[in-house]
């Protein structure tokens, strides 16, 4: 999978028209993407984005004195990424602004029709399309296949390097090289990332809770299926809280050794976790709407969100509800954008760690990891003896029908990608349509244990290395907080937000980044075995 595998070929057209050429282009074309394993329905996708994009070059090249062009074709996989490059000699072009410029009109009937066609097929793939030209030269290259563990590669390099390179500042730099470093690069570009995300997630919680909450807050309007749908997916959150609450405790004597590692960051926090109580108490509801966004304060938002978002729903206020879920859409994009920065977040946290505290920090982490593993094999027994108690289907024959949503989840790291899947795999189960095509899309919405359980325990085991001390009632407000969050807004947004309730310091918070992202696979997969359960117990109600 890591291999680099490179296969070129050269084509030779003496015209733009050749179909002789563009037949054999093509069908070199299928052969690699044969190669490399892909669905026939990828491979349509990547025939359509090649032949659309070479027809246009050809539309560019150089066939003056009726001579020949020699364009070369090359397919390249590296990591699960598949990329297909195009080089054609001939006059420069505005690839991408051509492509999005000329529509179709539906009465034209001219030559050029043809060409507006292919227009308009290519801008469903303009993301992946990336043109330059060079000496005469056009070059597209074709992002064909994206690999879906890119960022966990990414997260495991960075951990790496930031170790690696942590260990060789300690051993071979002078104390006054480490201090520039920590002082001048690693502490100003990860707090400054991290200030991004929280730009873009303290607002998305309100917004977020609001969109949710406008439509799905009137449970009336819901049929019987939803309304049991919800009450599992509740019930799951709740066994989630129970398991990754007791395991984080019953490991706890193990993992002393890690209590108060971190206790200079605590200072931070401190103020918080000693007036949090009595803030939520005098301050419920904020005397203006923008405090809450001013002073970054969750609670107060999630509060506000709840009162717009039922009051939303009660209201005839169609447009601003749109206004509302494009501003919550902004959002979650430039969130998506600042979150390809994990990776540098990742490696300036570390990096700082190993340089202060040693290689013992970064080893203390590891048994997060631990925590988490055990949390959530520990919900994903939960489930299986739910459906065993509902239904009476053995545990055997559950989980190797949902194992196959499960891994086709996992490689796609993405729940609402894995809808299909998810569903099928409700079908072979014995769940009635009716049944799936409601409780699978609303378990996109509502079942999140993955992200729930590292958000409950990373907090809670920051708060252990912070060395704050956590009461019952802590406990329980971050378990209610998290759950709000988590469903309303998501996984990353409450895993930056939720250990600021227990007083946890954010420089703390990015330590833990890394670790939560590489369990992100087994995150995915929980929720997709939740997606089945859900179904296979409403049916079982039904």
């Amino acid at each position: 999978m890591l291999k680099l595998v490179t296969d070129r070929r050269k084509f030779t057209f003496t015209s733009k028209d050749d179909i002789e050429a563009i037949s054999s282009a093509l069908s070199f074309i299928d052969t690699e993407a044969e190669k490399f394993r892909t669905s026939p329905r990828e491979s349509a996708r990547i025939r359509m984005m090649c032949e659309e994009s070479l027809v246009k070059l050809l539309d560019y090249a150089d066939f003056s004195g009726s001579s020949p062009v020699t364009a070369e074709v090359s397919a390249t996989s590296f990591m699960g990424n598949v990329r297909f490059t195009l080089r054609i000699p001939g006059a420069k072009l505005d690839f991408l602004h051509s492509i999005q410029s000329a529509d179709l009109d539906p009465d034209e009937v001219s030559p050029e029709t043809y060409e507006a066609i292919n227009n308009v097929l290519l801008q469903q793939f303009a993301d992946r399309l990336r043109y330059e030209h060079r000496d005469g030269v056009n070059y597209l290259r074709i992002a064909a296949l994206s690999s879906p563990y890119n960022a966990l590669f990414m997260i495991v390099a960075s951990i790496l390097l930031a170790v690696l390179a942590g260990i060789l500042m300690r051993t071979f730099a002078t104390p006054e090289i480490r201090s520039y470093v920590k002082a001048d690069f690693l502490v100003p570009v990860s707090s400054t990332l991290m200030n991004a995300m929280k730009m873009c997630t303290i607002p998305l919680v309100f917004f977020s809770v609001v969109v949710c909450i406008a439509r799905f807050g009137n449970p009336a309007d819901m049929k019987r299926i939803a309304l049991r749908c919800m009450a599992c997916f509740f019930s799951a959150s709740t066994a989630a809280a129970v398991a990754s609450i007791g395991v984080f405790f019953m490991l706890k004597p193990a993992m002393m050794s890690v209590a108060g590692s971190l206790s200079g960051m605590s200072e931070i926090g401190a103020e918080a976790q000693t007036n949090f109580l009595t803030k939520m108490l005098q301050d419920l509801l904020p005397p203006s709407i923008i405090e809450p966004f001013l002073d970054n304060d969750v609670l107060q938002l999630l509060l506000l969100g709840i009162l717009f978002g039922f009051a939303m729903r009660m209201a005839d206020v169609k447009r601003l509800r749109e206004g509302f879920e494009d501003f919550d859409k902004l959002l979650v994009k430039a969130l998506y954008i600042v979150c390809k920065f994990t990776p540098l977040i990742v490696f300036c946290s570390i990096a700082r760690q190993v340089l202060e505290l040693g290689l013992e920090a970064v080893a203390n982490i590891a048994w997060l990891a631990v925590c988490l593993l055990v949390s959530e094999l520990a919900v994903m027994a939960v489930y299986c003896a739910a459906v065993r108690a509902v239904s009476g289907m053995g545990v055997r024959k559950f989980l190797a029908k949902a194992a196959p949503a499960m891994i086709t989840s996992a490689s796609m790291m993405s729940g609402k990608a894995a809808i299909p899947v998810n569903m099928k795999a409700c079908n072979e189960l014995g769940v009635p349509a009716n049944v799936y095509n409601i409780s699978v899309p609303m378990a996109t919405i509502f079942n999140k244990q993955g992200d729930y359980i590292p958000c409950v325990v990373s907090s809670l085991f920051l708060a252990l290395m912070c060395g704050i001390d956590v009461s019952a009632w802590d406990v329980f407000l971050l378990a209610a907080q998290a759950m709000l969050i988590v469903v309303a807004a998501s996984g990353i947004t409450a895993q930056l937000v939720v250990p600021g309730i227990l007083g946890v310091p954010s420089a703390a918070v990015e330590l833990v980044l890394g670790v939560t992202k590489l369990m992100d696979i087994m995150g995915v997969a929980l929720d997709s075995l939740g997606a089945s359960a859900s179904g296979v117990v409403v049916a079982g109600r039904e």
